[in-house]
């Protein structure tokens, strides 16, 4: 049986509104001492559309685009890249699977309103943006564990939050079971409270680690496999 080793990796998947933070916070509350008395440390990358968002003011999401899609995914792999040069433990809220989901749904946003030769090429541009973040996905989503929040679909729209936005996460999260489906990514959900689901991270991760990446295999509950799409249809389906 072989045993997995320090440094390792964390993703943590889900669509805006998943609660990928509030997770993150509590899961490195009561992950800390486990990685301390491993001689590790839980570094974090930020979800780098809020980044992007809050320091930049720039719109990314709803209201970004193509650029902002590749932009995401490249400040994400840095960040990834430098810590692994650093042979550091890291979780990052977001993942690549993000950037196609998004991409996914603003290139059907298009093609729902093409009237003129400007959105035709509008179309053409994320078509060739969807192509480029598949690539990047299959060439770079290498974590040791991943973890998948859905939207929680009983989620109350706050005042102040545009209908939009709220219905513009649900297609992220349906696109991102497109995804998965499409590519038999199957990762542990994680479907509880905040203390519940960070709970589940931490025992997952310490069995795999303690009883080796065997655990890994065979047909385990929680896995992404059976997840239905709401009414509203994505481009991620062929």
């Amino acid at each position: 049986m072989s045993k997995l080793e320090f440094p390792i990796s964390i993703a943590l998947v889900g669509a805006p509104g998943s609660g990928k933070q509030e997770t993150y916070e509590q899961f490195k509350a009561i992950a800390d001492s486990w990685f301390d008395g491993n001689k590790s440390v839980l570094n974090v990358i930020p979800n780098p559309g809020n980044v992007i968002a809050d320091d930049l003011d720039t719109a990314v999401g709803l209201f970004g685009g193509w650029k902002e899609d590749l932009r995401v995914f490249f400040r994400r792999y840095e960040q990834e890249q430098q810590l692994q040069a650093e042979n550091k433990s890291y979780i990052t809220l977001g993942s690549a699977l993000e950037n196609l989901a998004h991409c996914g749904v603003n290139m059907e946003n298009i093609m729902r309103q093409i009237q003129t030769e400007q959105q035709q090429q509008e179309l053409q541009v994320q078509q060739i943006t969807m192509t480029t973040l598949t690539y990047l996905f299959l060439s770079t989503f290498r974590y040791t564990f991943a973890f998948y929040l859905p939207k929680n679909e009983k989620a109350i729209v706050l005042p102040g939050v545009d209908d939009n936005e709220a219905n513009y996460d649900k297609r992220v999260d349906d696109a991102l079971k497109m995804v998965f489906a499409n590519f038999g990514i199957r990762m542990q959900v994680l479907q509880g409270t905040v203390e519940e689901n960070a709970s589940k991270m931490l025992s997952t991760i310490r069995d795999i680690w303690e009883n080796g990446p065997e655990e890994l295999t065979g047909e385990a509950p929680g896995l992404v496999d059976d997840g239905v799409p709401s009414e509203e249809s994505v481009t991620l389906s062929e």
